[in-house]
């Protein structure tokens, strides 16, 4: 028999709450290690997905600009990338970690800290369980995807700048004193001299595959120009100059509060929803509008005052981010016309043929502005043969 003092001892239960507290913290301890370990890796895994979405945005930006820049957006795309980290290292893509789908415009960009390449995220407390470093990786895919659902360029500058053309002769220059103006009919052919069709600047359309004509063309994207109101310079109609125009409608009617030097300047920063493709007809406004011109470029460069250009990079570049940035509000399109179609004094229906694009400089004195051009933005010469190439808005996708 058991004694009646052993009894109470087996049934005295003093110090198991100890025990069992004891081994309750050992387990609460090792989740809240482990919980330690899985929010740092989740926060690697935003960082890398951060990553991913900005460098493939970055990459589209370029195919925003020049769609057939394989090579650039993946620069672009890899250099973008390693301006930003992944748990305080630097991220590095690869080449082959950006796919360039020219067909699609689309840019897809892996970001990998993974084992492979000796650079996975180590972790705290789960090497206690034979856990010392877990492979991270995020993917994006971003557009540079036509605006509208017409594909037609909206929120157009209030100016048109003439088309561009190849000119009537090679230098030395038939005649002394022809420039880079539209000249369509040289007066007083001398004998001997090429017959009247050689001697004629020819209207280059946006389809034609010419590119060294005078203007604005792919082989100047990146240059600064001057441009200056119509009437500016000597000769025929001058790459620079540009013209105010006020929208119509498919039956040319003006829309968007109709004309007048208020409604023009509110244009510049406030965008017009109306579509245009190569073919739509825009009015002339009377008169060259130089005050509210230099008012409205004053109004786009206040838009966003940080930006510069970068001669090294060639890009719109964003100080504060160290980046090339293309969604800029100082980017504008300007719609284009056939010099052919130059506009007389007073109001005239002028048919848009092509459209451009341009970073708006810092202001300047006088009654010019300057601008660096990004490129052309249409293809074709009607609506139906627009298919891509217009203004471009860049999105996630994936």
């Amino acid at each position: 028999m058991i004694s009646l003092g052993l009894r109470f001892k087996i049934r005295d239960e003093k110090g198991a709450a100890i025990a069992l507290v004891a081994l309750s913290m050992v387990a609460l301890i090792s989740a809240i290690a482990l919980a330690v370990d899985v929010g740092m890796l989740v926060s690697a895994r935003t960082e890398a997905q951060r990553v991913a979405d900005l460098s493939a945005l970055a990459g589209a930006g370029i195919l925003a600009v020049d769609p057939s820049a394989d090579d650039a957006a993946r620069a672009e795309a890899i250099r973008f990338a390693a301006m930003n980290t992944v748990r305080g290292q630097p991220a590095v893509v690869l080449p082959t970690d950006v796919v360039v789908d020219l067909d699609s415009s689309w840019v897809t960009v892996d970001v990998r800290r993974i084992q492979a390449r000796g650079t996975p995220v180590g972790t705290f407390f789960a090497r206690v369980f034979g856990v010392n470093a877990v492979n991270i990786s995020a993917t994006a895919t971003a557009e540079a995807s036509p605006v509208g659902p017409g594909s037609g360029t909206q929120c157009l500058l209030p100016i048109m700048l003439p088309d561009r053309w190849s000119e009537n002769g090679v230098e030395p220059y038939i005649y002394p004193g022809v420039s880079d103006s539209f000249d369509p009919v040289i007066a007083d052919p001398k004998p001997g001299d090429l017959d009247d069709d050689g001697l004629w600047d020819t209207y280059v359309a946006p389809d034609s595959g010419v590119t060294n004509a005078t203007g604005y063309d792919e082989s100047v994207i990146g240059d600064l120009i001057e441009i200056h109101k119509a009437g500016g310079g000597g000769g025929g109609m001058n790459p620079s100059w540009y013209f105010p125009w006020t929208p119509l409608d498919d039956e040319d009617q003006l829309i968007d509060g109709g004309a007048g030097a208020a409604r023009y300047l509110d244009r510049f920063t406030n965008c017009m929803a109306a579509e245009y493709l190569p073919g739509d007809s825009v009015l002339t406004e009377p008169g060259a509008m130089v005050g509210p011109t230099n008012t409205g470029f004053d109004d786009v460069y206040a838009l966003d005052p940080e930006m510069v250009w970068n001669t090294t990079e060639q890009c719109p570049y964003r100080p504060s981010t160290s980046s090339c940035d293309y969604t800029t509000p100082r980017i504008k399109p300007v719609p284009m016309f056939d010099p052919n179609d130059q506009p007389d004094n007073g109001r005239k229906i002028v048919h848009l043929r092509n459209f451009g694009s341009v970073f708006i400089e810092a202001p300047q004195p006088g009654n010019d502005f300057t601008a660096r051009w990004l490129g052309l933005l249409s293809q074709g010469d009607n609506s139906e043969e627009v298919e891509e190439g217009l203004k471009k808005e860049l999105r996630l996708i994936k």
